[in-house]
This record gives C-alpha cells, sequence and structure tokens, in this order.
C-alpha cells in the first residue's frame, strides 16, 4: 500500500505488474482519511475514498474511473463523500441521493417479471399476465414482496380450485417471479 502525494503527471503514467495495487494520498484529507488510485494490470484506473469512523477502518468507497474523473475533480468528490459518509450517511444514499426506493410490492414485482422475461415469448407473455393477474395480484398484489412468507402462499390454495392448481403447476409463483427479478434479498 504505497503512499504518495498524488500529481496529474503520475496518475497518468501509473502502471502496475500486479493484479490490483493501491495508492494512498492522505495529504488531501483529513487525518485517517485518503484518496485512493486503484490501479489494475489491464491498466483500469479507479478513484476511491478510505475512511476510519469509531475506531474502525471502514471499506473503500469507489467514486468514478480515471480518466473520466481528473484528479482534482476526484479530490471534490472524495471531501463530498467522505463527509457525507462521516455525517453517518449510507453508500446508498451517497449513490443515489434522490432516488425513491422502488417499489417492491407483488404487482410491481410481478409487472417488472412481464416485461423483462414473459414479454420474450412467443406469445408475448399474455399466459403468464392472465395467470399473475386472475390469481396471484388480487391475493398478494399490495404486499411487499419482503412480507410475503410461504404460509401466505400455500394459504389461498389450501384447498384448491382446478384454476388455481393448475396456475402453481405452471411454476409461475411468487418466489419464481421474485427470484427471477433479482428484487428478492432473501433466499430463493
Amino acid at each position: 500500500m504505497p503512499a504518495k502525494k498524488f500529481t496529474a503527471r503520475w496518475v497518468q503514467s501509473v502502471a502496475t505488474d500486479k493484479d490490483r495495487e493501491d495508492f494512498f494520498d492522505y495529504s488531501r484529507f483529513d487525518k485517517g482519511q485518503a484518496l485512493v488510485l486503484r490501479v489494475r494490470r489491464s491498466g483500469t484506473k479507479s478513484w476511491c475514498v478510505v475512511h476510519i469512523k469509531d475506531g474502525k477502518n471502514k471499506p473503500p468507497f469507489t467514486i468514478g474511473r480515471y480518466p473520466v474523473l481528473a484528479l482534482a475533480d476526484a479530490a471534490a468528490e472524495g471531501k463530498r463523500v467522505l463527509d457525507a459518509l462521516l455525517s453517518g450517511a449510507t453508500p446508498e444514499e451517497i449513490r443515489h441521493p434522490h432516488s425513491d426506493k422502488p417499489s417492491t410490492t407483488f404487482e410491481a414485482i410481478a409487472e417488472l417479471f412481464l416485461l423483462r422475461y414473459s414479454s420474450k415469448k412467443k406469445d408475448g407473455g399474455r399466459r403468464d399476465r392472465y395467470i399473475l393477474e386472475r390469481e396471484f395480484i388480487p391475493v398478494w398484489g399490495s404486499q411487499e414482496l419482503q412480507t410475503l412468507r410461504r404460509r401466505d402462499v400455500i394459504a389461498p390454495y389450501s384447498t384448491p380450485s382446478r384454476n388455481a392448481a393448475q396456475s402453481l403447476l405452471t411454476g409461475h409463483t411468487a418466489a419464481s417471479v421474485s427470484c427471477s427479478t433479482g428484487l428478492y434479498s432473501g433466499t430463493c
């Protein structure tokens, strides 16, 4: 972990024969904080910041790539990120300051599933849409996906009708919809 005061010329010319090497510039920020230039053997260079909070080293926070982000811009962005991290902001809040959390209701995830995957089928996803709108969305549509449990999925079909049983046999259950979209953080 070489420490160095970065210059624009040095950043442009630095290379490594290792898979990845991190160079630290501790002169730009307060004690315990550094601007990091991460250099890969392929020549890719990216900027990170590191800091210590509550006596613990925090993981590096990537702020951009060189040459898209020049040294002066990286230092300014690093200062902004460090100020936000030290004031208690989460990395997600820093990366997406104005984004609202996407809706994770069953209905929203089902729609995402239909757009991303089902629409590519020969029938354009009409059968999947019909099954979801008829059998599943009326039951779980407004429920947050993180709160949907196995018992919630099984309960409406404990005495299944012919159509409900047929829908379940097609493999398009709440679990397949949520897992295939990648938005469900639980175990699939």
